[in-house]
């Protein structure tokens, strides 16, 4: 019985029909009491189960949220982690912190960390800043060529599946241009 439903409530009035039912009919039905003690317990077993789906829905709602802020937490501890002492350009910085850890986050909550989706994003983002940070000799600068057509591929790819519009890829392909 809810408090707050009071004599509206549903436990309330089936309770009162069962009365009235009972009332109305136990002299000429003598099996009154135990359908009524079936139709109650045929209520109370919905009322629980009612109770029981609210419940679960509740419990998955949390755990989404939960899932969520993790998968927030993990995406910046990721790209801050990246970024740490890495002399990288603001508008790497900019598109990493803006567009990329969102990309990590839809990863992580697609995925476990575990995942081959997860592990290339890492990937992509950490082959992203090192292509922008300055180059210790020729061995660093051929690996840079080396691996500029796949890390452009990846990248793209990460766009499109953010969504991002054309022309801040645009803009984001023209400044990552300047850096290579």
């Amino acid at each position: 019985w809810d408090a707050e439903e009071g004599h509206e409530g549903g436990l309330y009035l089936e309770i009162e029909q069962l009365v009235e039912d009972i009332l109305e009919h136990f002299e000429e039905q003598v099996d009154i009491f135990s359908e009524s003690l079936e139709r109650l317990n045929g209520f109370l077993a919905g009322e629980r189960r009612e109770a029981a789906e609210a419940m679960a829905s509740s419990v998955l709602a949390v755990q989404r949220r939960e899932r969520m802020e993790l998968g927030n937490h993990r995406g910046h501890e990721e790209v801050q982690s990246s970024l740490l002492g890495q002399p990288v350009p603001p508008a790497i910085v900019r598109f990493l912190t803006e567009y990329w850890q969102r990309l990590l986050v839809e990863v992580f909550l697609d995925s476990d960390e575990d995942s081959a989706a997860w592990r290339d994003t890492l990937a992509t983002m950490t082959d992203l800043v090192w292509s922008v940070v300055p180059k210790a000799g020729p061995g660093e600068r051929k690996q840079l060529v080396a691996m500029l057509s796949s890390l452009l591929k990846r990248l793209d790819q990460g766009i499109d599946r953010l969504g991002v519009d054309q022309e801040t890829r645009d803009a984001f392909f023209a400044d990552l241009v300047q850096f290579h």
